[in-house]
């Protein structure tokens, strides 16, 4: 950008004399500038603004290690953990932590991560259903969605109430159709909410329990 200041000489009123000169009466200045594209600044700034600086614990050898660019595509995907921790960052959610200790803070962290894998593992398998089967969903609206978001899933069951009379469990009201339709999605049998899992043994001959999620 250049910048130059004229001078711009003001004149009494009256028409001018053709004799003798025009005697200015006053000077007033103005500042004349003219830009002028730089083409070597120009093409530096974008490969400045697309550089990304990211802090990963991916190695950059070995068996697990990942190129720059999938890190960065994983990282602004979709489904990755900025989504997730959205919500954190809101200023209402941060106050209404009243936490002081270090060991307190991690112990929530380490709560909320295994929350949202277990919230992501679960919309993994109802669009893998829906890719699979090539049967959509119904979702907001009573419209049918290819891309079932978890929250969905969640609302759908919002409403579902279990009786429960000494040993025997049951539904207040049947599950609809709906309901079902997520069930099957998910592969969890409805039995679920009103017949409680036993504990069993796994591979290693171990002892091991599973609660209802009813």
């Amino acid at each position: 950008m250049e910048v130059r200041v004229e001078a711009h000489p003001q004149s009494g009123p009256g028409r001018p004399s053709q004799q003798q000169p025009r005697v200015s009466k006053a000077l007033r200045y103005g500042v004349q500038v003219t830009l002028r594209e730089r083409a070597e600044v120009i093409a530096r700034r974008p490969q400045e603004t697309g550089c990304v600086v990211l802090l990963t614990q991916v190695p950059p050898v070995d068996a697990r290690a990942q190129r720059a660019g999938d890190v960065l595509r994983a990282y602004k995907a979709p489904q990755g953990i900025e989504q997730n921790f959205g919500f954190v960052k809101d200023p209402r959610i941060v106050k209404s932590l009243l936490l002081k200790k270090p060991e307190r803070i991690a112990a929530l962290g380490l709560g909320l991560l295994l929350a949202w894998r277990r919230w992501r593992l679960v919309e993994r398998t109802l669009r893998g259903h829906v890719e699979t089967t090539k049967t959509p969903l119904r979702g907001w609206d009573t419209k049918a969605t290819q891309k079932p978001p978890a929250f969905m899933m969640m609302t759908t069951f919002a409403g579902v109430l279990v009786l429960k009379v000494e040993d025997q469990r049951q539904f207040v009201h049947p599950l609809s159709t709906v309901q079902q339709q997520y069930l099957r999605a998910l592969g969890v049998p409805a039995t679920y909410f009103t017949v409680p899992q036993r504990g069993h043994c796994d591979e290693t001959g171990k002892s091991r329990s599973q609660q209802s999620p009813g």
